[in-house]
């Protein structure tokens, strides 16, 4: 009975963003396509090479097919989401100038 309340709960889930087709991976309102990067890890990508950051250090997690993303697992999906706006907002306060 446990394992079909959590498949339907999975599946409530993943059905947030209205096209399982695409492969998307949903928590609550945040969804990524599987594979592939949120918009806000994207931005703190390219805002941490731009105010210094090591160009690539931090693609195999929060870059294009990083781990966050190849997972399958909706709540890494939103943890690694919610990690790159809180580092992107330190960011954006410390290197105010940087364009970020």
């Amino acid at each position: 009975m446990l394992r079909i309340l959590s498949l339907a709960a999975i599946a409530v889930l993943l059905g947030a963003c209205g096209n399982l087709e695409d492969d998307r991976l949903c928590l609550g309102r945040v969804c990524a396509v599987k594979g592939r990067a949120s918009p806000e890890c994207l931005a703190y990508v390219s805002c941490w090479e731009r105010t210094g950051g090591t160009p690539g250090a931090l693609d195999s997690t929060y870059g294009e097919g990083g781990a966050c993303w190849t997972s399958g697992i909706p709540a890494v999906v939103a943890s690694c989401t919610s990690a790159c706006q809180t580092h992107l907002s330190s960011l954006e306060q410390a290197v105010p100038d940087a364009g970020c």
